[in-house]
């Protein structure tokens, strides 16, 4: 995960609930956080429809950080979603 001021932490995922097609769930943890995450799936007019969720609680140092961690972590997944969406239809072709 990318930090503000350019540092980066190791996260542990863990898949705790997985359906496929349907969802697939968990938590993280790290040195400066804890929470849990879900990407949950869907079906609309033929499209695929992605939802992902996630709660996340910053410790140590990052608590006085709070918003701009977590901008930071909205950014990125907004980020890999758009990723996620290209190689998906590039896939179509």
């Amino acid at each position: 995960m990318r930090l503000p001021g350019g540092l980066t932490q190791d996260l542990d995922l863990v898949v705790t609930a997985y359906e496929p097609g349907r969802t697939c769930a968990g938590t993280v943890s790290g040195m400066t956080m804890r929470g849990t995450w879900a990407w949950n799936y869907s079906e609309s007019d033929g499209a695929t429809v992605v939802v992902y969720e996630t709660d996340v609680r910053l410790r140590g140092v990052l608590r006085f950080a709070g918003p701009i961690a977590h901008e930071q972590v909205r950014r990125d997944v907004r980020s890999d979603l758009e990723a996620l969406k290209r190689h998906v239809e590039g896939r179509r072709r």
